[in-house]
């Protein structure tokens, strides 16, 4: 029996000093890399030097010649591999647009025959090199055509898996990184805690999606991110609620490469969705593309405006004036993308910094929006820069939404990630009826984090503070008393509560432990546990070695910040757990000139109000039958009273009413 092998390479040219150079994928027709259990071995059909009949690509060749009954006598012939004359070829040709490529070989027992596979070695060179061999995976104990040479990995065998299964079929298609492609995905999914089978229908989403390659230097790993839309038959986008996220139709699959662990981004998200805020949501899966394993996945929320993910206005383009103007704003910091997200320079500070339009784009806000939001990041700088900075009336608070940033903050510097506030910075802005402060965050990519990095020495190491390299806005913020005080009440509340040491031990070994069966068979696919992988650190040689690693960095990076937060808590403590607050409040409190004290009395009747420093001199004696009274941090002689602690006594007829402390910065 005879059957036909071809080859037939993709193009792509570039020209370097007036030489062509050219880098062809190889664009094989092949069975499926899904090897059978009853596989008893393989052999090689084909050698990668056995003789090859090709045509040079100068000229298409006719239409049937892949047919095994072409004529070919008129080809020329030489041992693979095929390539350009760059002297690691056995067989030279010119740079031409498409080699074609012919063999014929006998199948000795066809009834042998489990599985065919082609194979490249070199499948991603810049350069033409086409060493060929077929292999069949035979399924008795008898040797018919030789040894496999010894570069050989034999195909993954996956048929279950614990996680859900993503099938993409792009029907031919080379997946790009700056034009969608429409493809077929469906995803195998029977619930949380069954078994997913490789021959289960697809009965959790079986559609069309446009997918393309995504990520900066991501994309020279082989293994590739994708995002991908899902839509309905005719090409719109289509919501679907995938693997029980809320339904959407933006998704990305993230492909975790240098991060052995590939918990890093997932375990990041996790934090900030359990400190009360936003991030994206993820599901672990295992990814079939074209009939071929590529490993475990994390298919994750894209970024973007909607009311499960930033839950803030949408920008309508008619909305130019008055409040709607005012919000629907998702604004980032991050490598230069100009044709995607075009960005500006703020104007107004000596630090012009660059940020980008991101959700609406630049080309989909009108120009009465562009300035809005550009006027708008002028004032949260000019807040920043004046010296007024830490009035709670006109300086960055007017602003800026303090628990966000705090909260980003932190989460940053547990993991010191590389790209911290400076690249895949998020921030975003709703509507003034709704606030209309900026806000910090969505979380995004965090692969570089938490020990994953040899070349930015502030993120090698445990100690440190990650914002001390960080774009200005950050560190002036730390210069606020109250501003570094609330960070350290919250840092020692969130240590107390949620992020406990035990909290992130028993994250890591669930999702670890999630992913023990997946991870065996993704570093089959990609054999780099005990490499480096740029830009790692550490270079684990089991799986084991990378997850305790990663404990281990975490919990080294809590001890240190635990030992050397900023701020003094008690300046925030001091001002809590009055028992009487219900009758009297006094707010703003801490503050840095007024304070408003409120008293729930009836209109009319008598109150004293007297406040004493904390050595027990009066400052102030006033008698008021209003039920508000405002202190501007005055004595009794209109001198402004020092910073610090002072109590705030309220007396009726019947005695005292309230005692409180306040905090005058």
């Amino acid at each position: 029996m005879k059957t036909l092998s071809k080859l037939e390479s993709n193009k792509v040219f570039h020209t370097i000093k007036k030489a062509i150079a050219a880098a062809l994928l190889l664009l094989i027709s092949a069975f499926s890399l899904l090897a059978r259990n009853d596989i008893d071995r393989w052999e090689p059909g084909v050698y990668e030097n056995s003789v090859w009949k090709y045509s040079p690509g100068i000229s298409h060749p006719e239409i049937v010649w892949n047919s095994p009954n072409f004529n070919d006598d008129a080809w020329e012939s030489g041992g693979g591999g095929i390539g350009f004359r760059d002297g690691d070829d056995r067989t030279a040709i010119d740079p031409a647009l498409a080699p074609y490529l012919r063999n014929k070989f006998v199948v000795q027992n066809p009834n042998k025959v489990e599985q065919a596979q082609v194979h490249s070695q070199n499948s991603e060179s810049s350069d033409l090199s086409a060493a060929t061999s077929l292999s069949f995976g035979i399924a008795d104990n008898m040797f018919t055509y030789g040894r496999m040479p010894s570069w050989f990995a034999k195909p993954l065998v996956f048929q279950s898996s614990n996680l859900p299964i993503v099938l993409i079929n792009t029907n031919g298609q080379t997946i790009m990184d700056d034009t969608r492609i429409i493809a077929d995905m469906k995803i195998i999914y029977n619930g949380a805690g069954n078994i997913n089978m490789l021959s289960d229908p697809a009965s959790h989403y079986s559609g069309k999606i446009n997918i393309e390659k995504r990520g900066e230097s991501s994309q020279f790993f082989p293994k590739k991110t994708y995002g991908f839309e899902t839509q309905d038959a005719l090409g719109n986008n289509l919501n679907a609620a995938l693997l029980d996220m809320p339904a959407e139709n933006d998704w990305v699959l993230y492909a975790p490469y240098s991060d052995k662990s590939m918990l890093r981004n997932a375990l990041t998200y996790k934090i900030g969705n359990d400190m009360g805020n936003y991030a994206p949501r993820t599901k672990f899966v295992e990814l079939i593309l074209n009939d071929q394993y590529r490993g475990v996945y994390v298919l994750m929320e894209k970024i973007k405006r909607d009311k499960n993910r930033v839950n803030i206005a949408k920008l309508q383009p008619e909305d130019v004036t008055g409040d709607e103007l005012t919000g629907g704003y998702i604004i980032r910091r991050d490598k230069i993308d100009a044709n995607d997200y075009p960005q500006w320079k703020t104007a107004s500070s000596p630090w012009n910094y660059k940020f980008q339009y991101y959700d609406p784009k630049g080309d989909q806000l009108v120009e009465a929006q562009r300035d809005y939001i550009r006027g708008f990041f002028n004032k949260v700088e000019i807040s920043l820069r004046d010296e007024t900075f830490k009035d709670e009336n006109i300086g960055f608070r007017k602003y800026i939404d303090v628990p966000s940033v705090i909260d980003y903050m932190l989460v940053n510097e547990i993991g010191k990630n590389v790209d911290s506030y400076s690249f895949s910075t998020y921030m975003y802005k709703d509507k003034d009826s709704k606030g209309g402060k900026l806000h910090m965050g969505p979380l995004w990519d965090y692969n570089l984090a938490y020990g994953n990095i040899d070349y930015f020495e502030p993120s090698l190491i445990t100690p440190g503070w990650r914002w001390d390299y960080s774009i200005y806005w950050f560190q002036r913020m730390l210069e606020d008393p109250l501003f570094s005080a609330s960070m350290k009440c919250r840092w020692e509340k969130l240590r107390r509560t949620t992020l406990t040491n035990e909290y992130f031990t028993n994250a890591i070994d669930s999702m670890a432990s999630m992913l023990d069966e997946a991870q065996q068979r993704n570093f089959e696919q990609w054999p780099i546990l005990g490499v480096y992988v740029w830009p790692n650190q550490f270079v684990g040689d089991t799986y084991s070695d990378e997850i305790s690693y990663l404990k281990e960095w975490i919990l080294a990076r809590l001890q240190w910040m635990d030992e050397n937060m900023v701020g003094d808590c008690a300046l925030i403590t001091a001002v809590e757990g009055d028992p009487t607050g219900e009758v009297v409040s006094v707010y703003p409190n801490p503050s840095y000139d007024s304070f408003t004290i409120s008293i729930s009395q009836p209109a009319g009747k008598k109150v004293w109000i007297e406040i004493y420093s904390v050595r027990g001199e009066q400052i102030l004696s006033v008698e008021t039958t209003n039920q508000e009274f405002v202190w501007k941090g005055q004595n009794q002689l209109k001198l402004t009273a020092a910073a610090g602690v002072y109590i705030v006594k309220v007396f009726t007829e019947n005695g005292i009413l309230s005692c409180q402390r306040i905090i005058k910065l």
